[in-house]
């Protein structure tokens, strides 16, 4: 499946514990549950997310 992920401010993205890239992002994940982390350590901003996955579905993270 697809998520998409976009905040303001910006923000480093992790699956798990691996950092995946800087927002705006767009990851193919293995269907199913994912935990996802979103960090902005210059503004001591991070949100932990468990985010169902569905096959040829698109996953949206838009916030904070």
């Amino acid at each position: 499946g697809l998520l998409t992920v976009n905040t303001t401010p910006w923000a480093s993205v992790y699956v798990g514990s691996k950092e995946k890239g800087i927002t705006p992002l767009r990851l193919i994940l293995p269907v199913g549950l994912q935990s996802i982390s979103i960090k902005n350590k210059s503004q001591r901003l991070e949100k932990n997310y468990q985010i169902k996955i569905h096959t040829q579905k698109v996953v949206r993270l838009n916030k904070w």
